[in-house]
């Protein structure tokens, strides 16, 4: 090596250890001019490549490399890296498996290998790797922070937060630890302490577009729309494909009542990504929500056509079809529901109002006693069970599950006039008309409540 190419060597080298990665790259291309072959640059090259986010092209570097060495470590290591972030798993992992087939103790290859089978959703194996990883170097932070992520997925979300404990221990301010601690606290349904761990990452890195937008969502399940809004949109300004942000401010503007918007919003979302499940299956939600169930269904079925096998949305389209008077087609969607979930409750009594629709009230009490196995206090379940017994003109014991169901629900409107109406078929006119006032103070507009309490101050 001539005391030039040493030099332009150690510049490339010191450049890509500070992270000025263009003035890496320079250097490198001054090397491989005047030697196209030299083994160190071109594998350097792709490393400086991949760190630039070229991952094509550090890919054929890398393999440039190779074709002088097979065996060449930073090529192998730095090419699967490419391989990953191009979503080509299974060919990244065999590049990792390579260097470890050459150094068992790669630290990074053990760690990334990790990576890799995380993204492709084999988390126990994740882990396994990972702690190979740590036995090596138990201080590296990127892995202890990618085994708790790999516990949160598999639900361990106590364990999840240790690991990110014992990275936050070595560096307090380690922004991916703290959003990983708040993610697993998050899914433990702690929502207010997963907002303070987005906090301390803001506080760190204010423009985390997934800080905000997991911010945006804990505020959104506490009932906070209008701040979820807030925290949405700082995440988009950050990123404008933030895919919970996107997904999210349509439903924040739904509780909030501003159904146009929300049109508006998943229109927007879907323009970018015509394919996006949640847009569509959600606007579907709000054309139900304003009565438009024709043109709900469409959206209903465009978001089918992307996850077939979604609970809410099959059964969403079985609400659409009942709204619409079609009584059987609805049945058929409620089971395709419950042939993968025998015991979603929503199905069960939708499919039992269903029947009570057709008329067919055997078959109705027959779908809410299911419903009432699994979940014995369901209002829905128990006001119409209740309803039907009225019907059959079984007054008394119908009385029965309205109270159950007002127990339950002590302002549920149906319940309160159901049990009203059975007590006046009583003759316990005096009594119904103190259940018609109870509906009434709820809703002093309903005209039916209204209108039997005046036909019991006639007797």
């Amino acid at each position: 090596m001539t005391l030039q190419e040493n030099s332009y060597l150690q510049d490339a080298n010191a450049f890509y250890s500070s992270g000025n990665y263009e003035r890496a790259l320079e250097c490198y291309d001054l090397i491989l001019e005047e030697f196209p072959k030299h083994l160190a640059a071109l594998g350097n090259k792709g490393a400086t490549l991949y760190s630039l986010g070229e991952y094509d092209e550090a890919i054929t570097w890398c393999d440039s490399a190779l074709e002088l060495d097979p065996k060449d470590l930073v090529a192998l290591y730095n090419k699967g890296l490419a391989l990953d972030k191009l979503g080509k798993l299974k060919e990244a992992i065999q590049c990792f498996d390579k260097v470890l087939e050459i150094d068992p103790k790669h630290v990074y290859a053990l760690s990334n290998k990790g990576v890799t089978l995380y993204n492709l959703g084999e988390y126990d194996e994740a882990i396994t790797w990972c702690d190979s990883a740590l036995e090596l170097d138990p201080k590296d932070l990127t892995t202890l922070y990618n085994k708790g992520l790999a516990l949160d997925k598999l639900g361990k979300f106590s364990e999840a937060i240790k690991w990110c404990d014992r990275a936050l221990e070595i560096d307090p301010k380690y922004v991916f630890a703290l959003h990983c601690k708040g993610n697993a606290l998050y899914n433990q349904g702690k929502i207010t302490e997963a907002i303070t761990w987005f906090d301390k990452t803001l506080e760190i890195d204010p423009n985390d577009a997934v800080a905000s937008s997991n911010k945006g969502a804990a505020l959104y399940n506490l009932g906070n729309y209008n701040e979820a809004i807030k925290w949405f949109d700082r995440a988009l300004e950050i990123d404008p494909k933030d895919a919970i942000a996107l997904n999210g401010k349509g439903p924040a503007l739904d509780k909030l009542g501003k159904l146009s918007e929300a049109i508006t919003w998943y229109d927007n979302v879907l323009n970018l990504d015509p394919d996006n499940f949640a847009a569509s299956s959600n606007k579907g939600v709000v054309l139900y929500n304003l009565g438009n169930y024709v043109d709900a269904i469409k959206l209903f079925d465009r978001a089918l056509g992307i996850h077939p096998k979604d609970l809410a949305t099959l059964y969403n389209k079985g609400l659409a079809l009942d709204k619409l008077g079609k009584f059987k087609e609805a049945i058929k969607w409620f089971d395709k529901v419950l042939e993968i979930d025998p015991k979603y409750v929503f199905a069960l009594y939708s499919k039992g109002v269903a029947f009570y629709n057709q008329g067919k009230l055997i078959e109705a009490i027959t779908w809410f006693d299911k419903t009432l196995e699994i979940d014995p206090e369901n209002v829905i379940a128990l006001s119409n069970k209740g309803a039907i017994l009225y019907n059959l003109g079984n007054y008394g014991n119908a009385i029965k599950l309205f109270d159950r169901a007002l127990e339950v629900n002590p302002r549920y409107i149906f319940a309160l006039y159901s049990k009203g109406n059975a007590l006046y078929n009583l003759a316990k006119y005096n009594e119904a008309i103190m259940w018609y006032d109870k509906v009434l103070a709820i809703d002093p507009k309903h005209v039916d409540a209204l209108n039997h309490k005046n036909l019991a101050l006639d007797r």
